[in-house]
């Protein structure tokens, strides 16, 4: 049998489209890796976001060695009644009138004791651990369910886009933090039941998976626009006019086109994602006490602000350094990528 003939001037099917007739990303496969990477070194902001992101996660991954190796305690040991011994003299570990120790700079408690005697450098450690894995799962629910939804919004159209915008409309007129303390009071008391599966109250996956379906529709809408502009280029018209099916023209030539948004919107995502887990672990909605996230380390300084102030700024500092330097290193991949501003456009045109 005779190939078909490719029309004049049509991408193959399972190729780009010209970057000269494009209106949103085109994709580079890998060559979006290095276009972001030679950014991000050729960048001060770049290269002081990625050291930073990397001196937090490297640290929160080795807090057992600290633990285990350094400090001699666990995130959840009580030392209330121990004694540490600083410029030669026995000091308690948290004094008569309840107040903890401050920054000793030795192996143990080398950023003090919070009101409990537990040690704060620990307890940062294995927070940022807890952090990071809720943020890591709940950005990985988050994109999935967006592309997902954006896809199939943007391709099908007709009734099938409407319900689900209207889906989006509601989840996005609805305060993201209060609806995040109802799911997780709610969760939090007796976990998640559904018969084959249960998750229990206590566990980090019920925080992620709140914070990843709460955040879908910042990136369905999106994406969900930029596949209606790619549902109409020339290259997907000619993939079906070869006989291909809905699901290889999603596979092969829509889904490839968003690499570049996805990778625009992950840091960004990332980042606000790490910003809601610390607020709901700081409501009492998100890592549940004693378990240690940012979150809680910084509520748990509340009680004893003017005594000891460390006890909320040291979290408090690292929280911050991780959500700024995930904001910069966005930027600088964006700006390297997608320099003509589309994934902004798009989410703009969605609101």
């Amino acid at each position: 049998m005779a190939e078909a003939t490719q029309p004049a001037g049509v991408p193959a099917s399972g190729t780009p489209a010209p970057a000269a007739t494009a209106n949103v990303p085109d994709p580079v496969a890998a060559g979006l890796w290095r276009a972001s990477w030679r950014a991000i070194k050729s960048s001060w902001a770049g290269r002081l976001s990625l050291l930073t992101l990397v001196l937090i996660v490297a640290s929160s991954l080795a807090a057992p060695l600290w633990a285990n190796h350094v400090a001699d305690s666990g995130p959840l040991t009580n030392h209330l009644t121990d004694q540490i011994r600083l410029n030669g003299e026995l000091t308690d570990v948290v004094s008569f009138e309840g107040i903890p120790i401050g920054p000793t700079g030795q192996k143990r408690f080398f950023l003090g004791a919070d009101a409990n005697g537990r040690d704060i450098m620990v307890r940062l450690l294995y927070g940022g651990r807890n952090s990071l894995q809720i943020s890591l799962v709940a950005t990985t629910i988050t994109l999935l369910l967006g592309t997902l939804f954006g896809l199939i919004a943007g391709f099908f159209r007709g009734w099938v886009d409407s319900v689900i915008s209207r889906g989006l409309d509601i989840l996005q007129s609805t305060p993201i933090i209060l609806l995040g303390i109802a799911l997780g009071v709610a969760t939090a008391l007796g976990g998640i039941n559904l018969g084959i599966v249960k998750i229990p109250g206590d566990s980090l996956f019920i925080p992620a998976l709140i914070i990843g379906v709460i955040q879908t529709v910042y990136v369905a809408r999106p994406l969900r626009g930029i596949t209606l502009s790619l549902r109409e280029r020339p290259f997907v018209e000619a993939a079906r006019s070869q006989g291909a099916t809905n699901m290889r023209i999603i596979r092969r030539e829509i889904l490839p086109n968003l690499g570049t948004s996805l990778l625009v919107l992950a840091p960004i995502i990332f980042a606000q994602t790490v910003s809601y887990e610390a607020a709901l672990s700081f409501l009492g909605a998100g890592v549940q006490p004693p378990n240690p996230s940012w979150g809680t380390l910084i509520s748990d300084g509340l009680d004893v602000l003017v005594s000891a102030p460390h006890l909320t700024i040291i979290p408090g500092a690292v929280l911050a350094a991780m959500v700024l330097s995930l904001n910069l290193l966005g930027d600088v991949v964006r700006e390297a990528i997608d320099p003509r501003g589309m994934v902004a456009a798009a989410q703009k045109d969605e609101h």
